[in-house]
């Protein structure tokens, strides 16, 4: 997930190409074969923040389960500073969709997004 995060922030081509080559399934899967390792979960949701950037990909990351792997991570991470400013600004970018503001909400996101502005 580092490689991929490195790779897709601040790079518009290589988040189209990420998303294409099945990098979003890729991040996904890994964060779902990973869900205790801290630095897996960071670097997922950094991942799949960078490729939100994207509306194509913001699209693509829902229905592969990447809203569910973020806050899954949040909540599995709770006391992980960085990787609930991490996940937070995943949802945040995922939330300029739509329906994926209505996955967020279904998955429980508002809930850890209000948890971590209080901790």
């Amino acid at each position: 997930c580092l490689a991929l995060s490195n790779l897709a922030t601040n790079n518009a081509y290589n988040t189209i190409a990420i998303a294409a080559a099945g990098g979003i399934g890729v991040v996904v899967t890994s964060a779902k074969v990973h869900p205790s390792h801290t630095g897996v979960q960071k670097m997922g949701c950094w991942a799949l923040r960078s490729l939100a950037y994207n509306a194509d990909n913001m699209i693509a990351i829902a229905p592969q389960g990447g809203i569910g792997v973020v806050v899954l991570a949040m909540k599995a991470h709770a006391g992980q500073e960085a990787l609930q400013i991490t996940g937070c600004k995943a949802l945040s970018n995922l939330a300029a969709n739509v329906n994926n503001r209505i996955e967020i909400a279904a998955a429980g996101g508002i809930g850890v997004v209000v948890c971590e502005m209080q901790a």
